[in-house]
């Protein structure tokens, strides 16, 4: 696999923004952690290139995310994988998410 930054040099503005705007289906990664698969990219105020790109990961892909464009380090069309910042939440706030979601399938059940 190439270096991040040979990957991002080897794209000039034009092809990142017109790949950043067509990436459904591409993974997307961390590292080398698969996770998950682009669904459709939003745009805002400048429509060629957009503000997030949202993606779905799990076995069914139920669970959906966003990753802001700024926090894509790397793109490669051929492989249709994009790249992005690690963004790692704190422990605590994972076992609060985690307590969450257990509290409300409790009273649930």
């Amino acid at each position: 696999m190439l270096p991040m930054s040979t990957l991002l040099a080897s794209l000039d503005v034009a092809d990142r923004r017109y790949w950043l705007s067509n990436c459904e289906g591409f993974h997307v990664r961390s590292g080398s952690r698969h996770l998950g698969i682009v669904e459709f990219v939003r745009h805002g105020t400048d429509p060629s290139l957009p503000d997030t790109i949202h993606a779905c990961a799990g076995i069914m892909r139920m669970r959906e995310f966003a990753v802001a464009v700024e926090d894509v380090e790397g793109l490669d069309p051929r492989r249709q994988t994009i790249w992005v910042r690690a963004q790692e939440k704190p422990v605590a706030g994972r076992i609060a998410a985690w307590l969450s979601r257990a509290g409300t399938l409790a009273r649930t059940a």
